[in-house]
C-alpha cells in the first residue's frame, strides 16, 4: 500500500483543566498536535502508511513533540530539526452558551520560518499516493505559501493526488489574501475538504442557506469547486451548535456529479479540536480501501463524532471502531 504524506506545523497545546477559563487557570494540561499531524496520527491508527513532514526545534520540546507522533508508527525521516522555538497555542474549552477560545503563540516558530530548500520533495513523494495539506500552513508566512504551491506541483509530477482542507482561519490571514492563494492551489487539488459557509464566504457564492444541511446549497457549492477548479471530489462537514458542548454533525461527499449524505450524530462534546482532521483521515482511508462514496462520507462523519469524545488534538480510535459506528454495528455498552 502506498503512503499518505502530510505537511504542516506540530505545536504544543496548553489547556486549563476542565472548563476553567484562562484567568482562572493555575496550571495547564499539555498536548501536542496540529491539523496535519492529527490527520497523520489518525491514518496510522487506521492502518494507512503515512509520512509526516514538518520542522521542529532541536531542543527537548521539539523532541517531545516528535515522539508524540512517532509513537503511532508514523514515518518522520523527513522532519527537519533546527534551532528555534516550538509553536504554542492555548485552548479554553467552552461550555453551554460560552464558546471555546484559542490563543495562538506561533509567530517565528521553526516551522513558520521554513525555507524552500528545507524539504526534499522528490524524495518525500517516492511511493506516495496522496499529499494532504490544509489552508493553515500557507497562512503562516508568504514563504510557506510558496512552499505549499511548489510541493503540490511536485506531487502532481510524481503522480500523487492532492487532498486539501480549506481550513480558513481569519485570525491568521484576511479572506482576500486567502482567496488569492486558493485560486492558485485549487486547480492542483483532487479532493477538497470544506464546509458550506467558508466556501460561500471565500469564493463569494450567492447562497443564503437557512439550514446548514441544505442539500441544494451544498450541490451548488460543490459544482462551483469542481467546475471552476477541476477538483474531482468535494467533502463537506456540517454542524449545528445549539451549545458549545452539544452539537449535531453530518456531511456530504460530491463525487461523479452526485451528492452523498452521511447520517447525523447528535453528541455531547469532550473536546471539539481535531474533529475535521479525523473527518479527513477517515475519508482518505475509505477511499484507499475502495469504499463507495456513501460509505466514505459515513466513515468520515463517524470518525469526527468519535474525536469529539477524546481529549486532545487527535483521534484515538481504530478503523474497526469507526466502521462499527458508521455502519450501525457499534453500541455504547461497556466492552468486556
Amino acid at each position: 500500500m502506498k503512503s499518505v504524506i502530510t505537511f504542516g506545523e506540530l505545536m504544543l497545546r496548553l489547556s486549563p483543566e476542565g472548563h476553567l477559563r484562562f484567568p482562572q487557570a493555575n496550571s495547564f494540561h499539555a498536548y501536542y498536535g496540529g491539523a496535519e499531524a492529527n490527520v497523520a496520527i489518525a491514518l496510522a491508527q487506521f492502518g494507512i502508511p503515512v509520512s509526516y513532514v514538518t520542522a521542529l526545534p532541536t531542543n527537548d520540546l521539539g523532541t517531545a513533540a516528535l515522539n508524540a507522533v512517532r509513537q503511532f508508527g508514523i514515518d518522520t525521516k523527513h522532519v527537519v530539526r533546527k534551532d528555534g522555538r516550538l509553536g504554542v497555542y492555548y485552548c479554553e474549552t467552552g461550555y453551554s452558551q460560552r464558546a471555546s477560545q484559542v490563543i495562538y503563540d506561533r509567530a517565528n516558530s521553526v516551522f513558520a520560518q521554513s525555507k524552500p530548500d528545507d524539504y526534499d520533495w522528490d524524495a518525500i513523494f517516492q511511493g506516495a499516493s496522496w499529499y494532504y495539506l490544509t489552508g493553515i500552513t500557507p497562512a503562516l508566512s508568504p514563504v510557506l505559501a510558496e512552499i505549499v504551491i511548489f510541493s503540490a506541483k511536485k506531487a502532481k509530477e510524481h503522480g500523487v493526488k492532492v487532498a486539501f482542507d480549506l481550513n480558513y482561519r481569519r485570525s491568521l490571514w484576511p479572506a482576500g489574501e486567502a482567496r488569492k492563494f486558493y485560486d492558485t492551489l485549487c486547480p492542483l487539488v483532487d479532493l477538497c475538504f470544506t464546509n458550506l459557509y467558508q466556501t460561500k464566504d471565500i469564493f463569494g457564492l450567492a447562497l443564503d442557506p437557512k439550514d446548514p444541511e441544505d442539500p441544494e446549497a451544498h450541490a451548488v457549492a460543490a459544482s462551483y469547486l469542481t467546475e471552476h477548479f477541476g477538483i474531482s471530489e468535494v467533502a463537506f462537514s456540517t454542524r449545528k451548535s445549539p451549545s458549545a458542548n452539544v452539537n449535531a454533525i453530518s456531511g456530504y461527499l460530491y463525487a461523479n456529479g452526485k451528492l452523498s449524505r452521511a447520517k447525523t450524530y447528535s453528541m455531547d462534546i469532550v473536546d471539539r479540536v481535531g474533529g475535521g482532521d479525523a473527518f479527513g483521515a477517515a475519508l482518505l482511508t475509505a477511499k484507499e480501501k475502495g469504499l463507495s462514496a456513501k460509505q466514505a462520507i459515513d466513515c468520515a462523519v463517524a470518525a469526527s463524532c468519535l474525536k469529539h469524545s477524546v481529549e486532545g488534538d487527535y483521534l484515538v480510535a481504530s478503523w474497526d471502531e469507526v466502521t462499527a459506528l458508521a455502519f450501525g454495528t457499534g453500541d455504547t455498552l461497556i466492552k468486556r
